[in-house]
């Protein structure tokens, strides 16, 4: 069965190694421009759920191939642009793939960085919101509001984040 077609979702997958996070350089779509973990659209329309299309967008954009059981779900985030919900974005990490990751004509230039060090300068603007939470060990909530539809610009008085022990629904 198919999940609810409610609104867009769409998928994010970091690979980790050691406290290195692997980013890729968006050459197109939201984002593009920024670094960024690998992901895109739930076609849920063909019958797609969360998972598959984490590793199928894993494997498009990295060349690497990662079982279900090695995804960890993160957070979920919610962007919106000028008060309008745009998707619900379910974040994940893997630890454990097969194949060495590589550039694709939708992600450039991937490179790793300490997890201390992130260049979140270069980053979609919510990152920084919601991700140090994660990387301190904690799942997460978050509502992003966006000033614009590349999500460089973000609306931080309206920015909401909550860490709950844990997720409903689990992907």
């Amino acid at each position: 069965m198919a999940e609810s077609t409610g609104f867009p979702k769409e998928t994010v997958c970091f690979l980790m190694r050691d406290n290195q996070m692997l980013l890729a350089e968006k050459t197109r779509g939201k984002g593009k421009g920024c670094l960024n973990g690998y992901g895109g659209r739930v076609q849920t329309e063909k019958g797609e759920r969360v998972l598959a299309a984490t590793l199928r967008e894993l494997r498009e954009e990295s060349g690497v191939l990662a079982s279900p059981k090695n995804l960890q779900q993160i957070a979920v985030v919610y962007p919106y642009i000028n008060g309008e919900l745009q998707c619900m974005v379910i974040f994940f990490k893997v630890r454990i793939w097969l194949g060495k990751p590589e550039e694709t004509e939708e992600m450039i230039n991937p490179n790793w960085f300490p997890i201390a060090d992130l260049p979140w300068e270069k980053m979609m603007a919510g990152d920084r919101l919601w991700l140090p939470f994660v990387l301190g060990g904690k799942n997460v909530v978050a509502e992003i509001p966006y000033s614009n539809k590349e999500r460089t610009k973000v609306i931080e008085k309206e920015v909401r984040i909550w860490t709950p022990s844990f997720f409903l629904p689990k992907y």
